[in-house]
C-alpha cells in the first residue's frame, strides 16, 4: 500500500513537471518566434542597407565628374594661361557643425615646370575662441606656413571678396579641398565662390586613382600619395591643412599627366 501510493506521488509529481513544462514551452515559443522573425528581419535590413550604400556610393562615383580628368586639362591648360588653384579648409566645433573655429586658405600659380610658390593663410575666428573639440583637438594656434589672424565671422565674406578678386584678376580660379563641397557649404551663410571658378574635390580624385568607392582622411591620401613634405604632428589646422591640401593635388597632378600621356602615346 505505501509502496503503491508512492509510486503514485512519485507520478504525480511527473505529470506535474510535464504540465509545467508544457505550459512554459508554450509561453516561451511565441516570444521565441517573435525573437527569431525579429532577428531574421534586422539582419535581413542591414543586408540591404550594406548592399544600398555600397550602390549607391558606387553610383555616386560614376555620376559625379571625373574631377581626375579635369585636373588633367588644367594640369595642361596651366602651362597656357595663369591658373590659380584655391585650396580651403575649414574647422569646425564638434558639438555645433555650423559653427566655424579657424579657417584656412592656399594658392598656388603653377608655371610651366608645375612648381611655384604657394601662398598659405590662416584666420582664427575671435567669436568662438576657446571651443575645443573632445575626440579630435582642433590646432588654431600651429599654424606653420605664415601668421594667424584673428578675424571677427562678420570680416569671413570680405576677406575671401578680397582674396578672390585677387586671385581672380587675369587668371583662372580652380577652388580646391578635401570633400570640398562640404567646406563650401559651410562657409556657404558668409559667402559663396563665384560662378565662374572651377571645382576640384581631392577627395574623388584620390576614388578616381584607387578605385575606390569609400572616403579617406587628408591624412591617409597624404601617406598614400607618398608626401613627405608635411608633418602629420600641424594637422588639424586649418591654414596647414588647406596646404597640405595643395601637396596632395600636386601629387594628384603627376599621376593624372603621367597616366593621360601614357594612353595618349
Amino acid at each position: 500500500m505505501a509502496l503503491n501510493q508512492s509510486r503514485f506521488k512519485s507520478e504525480s509529481v511527473t505529470v506535474m513537471m510535464t504540465c509545467y513544462h508544457s505550459t512554459l514551452a508554450l509561453l516561451i515559443w511565441p516570444v521565441k518566434y517573435l525573437y527569431n522573425k525579429l532577428k531574421l528581419f534586422l539582419d535581413l535590413g542591414n543586408a540591404l542597407l550594406r548592399f544600398a550604400r555600397d550602390n549607391i556610393s558606387t553610383l555616386a562615383l560614376k555620376q559625379d565628374p571625373d574631377d581626375s580628368r579635369i585636373l588633367a586639362s588644367l594640369w595642361d591648360e596651366s602651362k597656357k594661361r595663369v591658373t590659380a588653384f584655391v585650396s580651403i579648409d575649414v574647422n569646425t566645433w564638434a558639438q555645433h557643425r555650423n559653427t566655424i573655429t579657424d579657417i584656412g586658405v592656399s594658392i598656388w600659380y603653377p608655371d610651366y615646370s608645375g612648381n611655384s610658390d604657394i601662398n598659405s593663410y590662416c584666420w582664427q575666428i575671435k567669436d568662438n575662441d576657446g571651443l575645443e573639440n573632445r575626440h579630435m583637438e582642433n590646432q588654431p594656434d600651429i599654424f606653420t606656413f605664415g601668421r594667424t589672424d584673428i578675424v571677427s565671422e562678420a570680416q569671413v565674406a570680405g576677406i575671401f571678396d578680397d582674396l578672390f578678386k585677387f586671385s581672380m584678376a587675369g587668371a583662372q580660379v580652380v577652388i580646391v579641398g578635401h570633400g570640398v563641397r562640404f567646406t563650401l557649404g559651410l562657409l556657404e551663410r558668409y559667402w559663396k565662390p563665384p560662378s565662374s571658378a572651377i571645382i576640384l574635390d581631392t577627395q574623388k580624385i584620390w576614388q578616381i586613382q584607387y578605385q575606390q568607392s569609400y572616403q579617406v582622411s587628408l591624412e591617409e591620401a597624404l601617406d598614400m600619395a607618398a608626401i613627405t613634405t608635411y608633418d602629420k604632428n600641424l594637422l588639424n589646422n586649418a591654414g596647414n591643412d588647406a596646404r597640405y591640401t595643395l601637396y596632395l593635388l600636386q601629387a594628384q597632378s603627376r599621376v593624372t599627366h603621367i597616366f593621360k600621356h601614357s594612353i595618349t602615346q
